[in-house]
């Protein structure tokens, strides 16, 4: 069948206003992420953005500086939280949406270091008593990873004993890098930030058992605000899919 001039003139007018429909309902999410998540968002962003259309900007920093922005008036349309805490005061103060906050994620406990001996041939305890070893960790008064660490010292009975050789982070991204840089010998960090893809550095790690700090339940909740491509995003986290490539970067799963 052939097609006239007008009638290619009508399909490129009807491809026109096809993309101009996706151009205005494509939208931009601004996403504030706990440093511990904030590299497994980057990996899972390309599929969110490919399937939504939508355009995912990310700013991550210490759940609880975040927190700070957010009750400040930042701009942001989903808070992933490292903990239970903060989305849920956001919550009682009206900034999020009611009934928003949800379980999307599970953290695990690491302790990492450049020398795979000390880990691999020394009990858990005999590791960080070592007087010769540095020990970075998050923050525990912003950092969720932070106050599991802390928590993990205090119930092996070793805090009195390593607290002149703690080295605090701003969050758990910088704690980690005290010890790629060589500035700690050991780092109590999040499982998913050694795990899962490959970095321009190498460092060993064994996992805590779950049993020495409380859960690190990472909560999100969608804020105050009217960005129907939120909705989607968060949505996104919960998905099958999704929550398999969670699982595949260090995290347990349970979307409720």
């Amino acid at each position: 069948m052939k097609i006239s001039l007008a009638g290619y003139c009508h399909l490129g007018i009807a491809f026109l206003l096809c993309s101009l429909s996706s151009a205005v309902y494509a939208d931009t999410v601004r996403v504030a992420v706990a440093s511990n998540f904030a590299d497994t968002l980057r990996i899972i962003k390309p599929q969110f953005e490919q399937r939504s259309g939508h355009h995912l900007v990310i700013s991550s920093a210490a759940s609880g500086i975040l927190y700070a922005q957010i009750t400040q008036g930042a701009p942001y349309d989903v808070y992933l939280a490292a903990n239970a805490d903060y989305p849920a005061r956001l919550e009682q103060q009206g900034r999020a949406v009611p009934g928003s906050r949800q379980i999307y994620a599970i953290g695990r406990l690491a302790l990492v270091s450049n020398n795979r001996p000390l880990l691999e041939h020394t009990e858990l305890r005999a590791v960080l008593s070592d007087d010769q070893q540095r020990i970075a960790i998050a923050n525990p008064q912003t950092a969720p990873y932070g106050a599991a660490a802390l928590e993990t010292l205090q119930r092996l009975g070793l805090y009195d004993q390593t607290r002149s050789r703690l080295v605090m982070g701003e969050n758990v991204a910088q704690a980690l890098q005290y010890v790629v840089s060589g500035n700690a010998g050991l780092g109590l960090v999040a499982l998913a930030q050694v795990l899962g893809k490959e970095r321009p550095w190498r460092l060993h790690y064994r996992e805590i058992p779950a049993g020495l700090h409380a859960p690190i339940e990472q909560q999100m909740v969608l804020l105050a605000g009217k960005n129907p491509a939120a909705a989607s995003f968060y949505r996104f986290m919960c998905e099958a899919e999704t929550q398999t490539m969670l699982h595949q970067q260090g995290y347990d799963t349970r979307c409720e």
